[in-house]
């Protein structure tokens, strides 16, 4: 698998009122790899992520998988927002199976083999009945995550998929995604404004600068993550999370490292 994104942008509005949001993004993401993309808020992060899914269509370039154009939504991408999206009527087991339910090509028995399978991926196997108000947030985000799987996407998409936990939480998660990364190698692209997320996870980082947005830098990771906790002190991390730090500086100088997107 390949997805290929080739001179992209987009333009909102027409005329004297026409925004340029993103100009002549590039970059590539094969079967296995999981990359980040990372900026502050305006960048167009958002934005892009939704021309990867197809909700938005690119007024330049092209946007491939295994060499066919994305002209719309499709279920060979699967999404995680950083809101949870669960139906709050159903339990966790029923939010997993909605997804296959609407693709129409999963049997019964198919559905419920994989709700089970993707329940006992995320750990939650012995919640299935739970309603998403019984559960925390890390709980339904995972929910969401199985959900996306289950499907049977591709390339699963990220959009700050953490973003409204509480750094405890949200540290716990980073080391459950990552895990979950190794074990099925689902190809992955996140979104994020996370310094340490985005280096924490990614294989490779895109920084996303602004006006209109485009990328500035990219960088290529390689860390020992055998024990992620201990990783995020190490003194190579913290080096190569220092240059990623000022490579953001250098494109638009901020008094705080990463204010919220």
């Amino acid at each position: 698998m390949e997805f290929n994104v080739q001179s992209l942008s987009k333009t909102f509005g027409e005329g004297r009122h026409a925004r340029l949001v993103l100009k002549d993004i590039n970059f590539k993401v094969c079967s296995g790899e999981f990359t980040a993309i990372v900026g502050r808020s305006g960048t167009g992060k958002s934005t892009l992520l939704r021309l990867l899914a197809g909700l938005e269509h690119p007024s330049h370039g092209v946007i491939r998988m295994d060499g066919q154009p994305v002209t719309g939504p499709g279920p060979d991408r699967g999404l995680v927002f950083q809101n949870y999206s669960l139906y709050p009527w159903l339990n966790l087991a029923q939010n997993v199976a909605f997804g296959m339910s609407l693709q129409g090509h999963f049997s019964r028995q198919e559905i419920r083999e994989r709700t089970a399978y993707f329940l006992d991926v995320v750990g939650l196997a012995d919640r299935r009945k739970l309603l998403p108000r019984e559960c925390s947030g890390g709980m339904q985000q995972r929910v969401a995550i199985a959900r996306a799987l289950a499907a049977g996407p591709k390339v699963l998409l990220l959009d700050e998929p953490f973003g409204a936990l509480d750094l405890h939480i949200r540290a716990t998660m980073q080391n459950f995604l990552y895990r979950l990364w190794e074990r099925t190698r689902l190809t992955a692209i996140l979104i994020t404004h996370d310094l340490e997320e985005a280096l924490l996870l990614a294989q490779q980082v895109h920084v996303l600068a602004p006006n209109p947005g485009h990328i500035s830098h990219t960088f290529t990771t390689n860390f020992n993550h055998q024990d992620l906790n201990s990783l995020r002190f190490s003194s190579s991390f913290l080096h190569q999370r220092q240059i990623l730090a000022q490579a953001m500086e250098s494109i638009e100088p901020y008094s705080e490292d990463m204010g919220p997107t």
